[in-house]
């Protein structure tokens, strides 16, 4: 009996040790676990934090707008072009399609997560983006490309060039189509030959137009245009371009008149303003009736400037063309009718704006009301 008294306790002490020793295993397991699943956390999130610095420093130079989600889906980062492109972000672990609004995006997300790169392109907010989705270890990165200025340069290149062939084709077949008139007995006849002299003199101006164009838009775009900027007497400039289109404007009987002040000067590059006047006063030729009348006027602007108008009584701009006008490349409904490759407003917005002036258009759009383009300069000292 007294075995048993003393065997009972040891047993308890046994079982009790034995309790104690699984309890604390299993502390000591469970502890571990956490432990390794803290630095697990904590090295997964130095990763994370890790890839999203470096794509956070890429973005911001980026001009695309780049987006990082998490594996949930969740934006942990927009860089300053994704901010701009998508302004109502939630506050708290915004989701992917909360903060775009757009499935497209959202689907390319889920396609990324599933190892496939997407690429493709997507209309949002009236402007199309060259979408790409790449997965990394902690998420997906989106990148949105801007397109649409492309798009519309890639079309307005092809159309310049469309233009131009179209532009260059017509003179030259005029000119070939005279000079096979004069290889005939009709076009030996001296009562007709002045009438096909000045036929060629016309065709042989559009083609110079259009090479000055082209030499004066390689100038611009390549940088080497340099203004020489001086006090310049503006009357001299305007009765100089007046007399150079005479023969074009008195062949369509028009009237073009040159008013203001003769002493007023101002700082410029003769030879460029030149430039813009002629292609100011040859679209009012162009564009205003026979027998019409064209202004150019010269007046003070304002104690530091002074501005320069050519107007017309011609058909006027439409509403719709006029604030496009002075892009490269555009011809609005009344040019389309007429030959020119769209190229003449632009440069002569570019001399302007060297110049430190500005250019612009009005126009009420009807017709007999004519148009007048109005540019500013530097008003010289007197």
């Amino acid at each position: 009996m007294n075995y048993v008294y003393v065997l009972i306790p040891l047993l308890l002490l046994g079982v009790l040790f034995i309790l104690y020793q699984r309890a604390r295993n299993e502390r000591d397991t469970l502890l571990g676990a956490m432990a390794k699943l803290e630095r697990e956390l904590r090295l997964r999130a130095f990763d994370e934090n890790q890839v999203s610095q470096r794509l956070a420093a890429v973005g911001v130079a980026s001009s695309d707008a780049i987006l990082i989600c998490k594996t949930d889906r969740t934006v942990i980062y927009l860089n300053p072009a994704a901010q701009a492109l998508f302004p109502k972000i939630p506050q708290d672990n915004p989701s992917l399609i909360a903060v775009t609004f757009h499935h497209e995006i959202d689907q390319a997300c889920g396609e990324a997560m599933s190892g496939l790169t997407t690429e493709k392109q997507i209309f949002f907010n009236s402007r199309t983006f060259r979408l790409q989705a790449v997965r990394y270890e902690g998420g997906v990165v989106i990148a949105l490309s801007d397109l649409t200025e492309l798009q519309r340069l890639g079309r307005a290149r092809r159309d310049f060039i469309a233009n131009l062939s179209h532009e260059l084709r017509t003179p030259l077949a005029g000119i070939r189509l005279i000079l096979d008139t004069l290889k005939t007995p009709t076009g030996r006849n001296p009562d007709l030959l002045p009438t096909l002299i000045d036929k060629i003199i016309v065709e042989t101006e559009s083609l110079s137009q259009i090479a000055q164009e082209l030499l004066d838009l390689s100038s611009i775009e390549s940088g080497q245009t340099v203004m020489k900027m001086k006090p310049s007497a503006v009357e001299p400039v305007a009765l100089n371009v007046v007399e150079r289109l005479q023969e074009t404007w008195a062949r369509r009987k028009q009237t073009v008149n040159v008013e203001g002040d003769d002493a007023l000067s101002a700082v410029m590059d003769a030879t460029q303003i030149e430039r813009v006047l002629l292609n100011l006063l040859h679209n009012a030729i162009k564009f205003t009736p026979e027998k019409g009348v064209i202004v150019i006027r010269a007046a003070r602007y304002n104690d530091e400037q002074v501005l320069i108008e050519v107007a017309d009584n011609g058909g006027g701009i439409s509403h719709d063309d006029l604030p496009r006008i002075f892009e490269r490349f555009y011809r609005g409904d009344r040019a389309r009718t007429t030959q020119g490759t769209g190229l003449g407003l632009a440069i002569a917005k570019h001399i302007i704006e060297a110049h430190g002036g500005k250019i612009w258009a009005e126009s009420d759009g009807i017709p007999g009301h004519g148009s007048a383009f109005r540019f500013t300069l530097p008003a010289a000292e007197s």
